[in-house]
């Protein structure tokens, strides 16, 4: 999990910063300042920028959740088990 950990964090700054920058400039001079307003409306899909970003913070969400609730996990397993029987 630490390599996925090291992973996340490397894709969020290596790859999600520079598209969320390369993106935003675009749409800042391509769309906020065209002379067509139908064009402007397009910068509420900017919002899709976020795309790029979530699945690392998935993986590293899911990496801290698992640290936080693993006693409750392992201690909700074995109940089941018990029950199972």
């Amino acid at each position: 999990m630490h390599v996925a950990r090291r992973v996340s964090l490397s894709i969020i700054f290596g790859a999600g910063l520079p598209i969320m920058l390369v993106v935003g400039t675009l749409i800042w001079f391509l769309v906020v300042q065209n002379q067509e307003p139908m064009m402007r409306w397009q910068v509420f899909q900017c919002f899709h920028i976020v795309h790029a970003l979530w699945p690392p913070f998935l993986f590293m969400g899911l990496y801290s959740s698992g640290r936080r609730h693993s006693k409750t996990y392992v201690s909700n397993l074995l109940t089941t088990l018990e029950l199972a029987d």
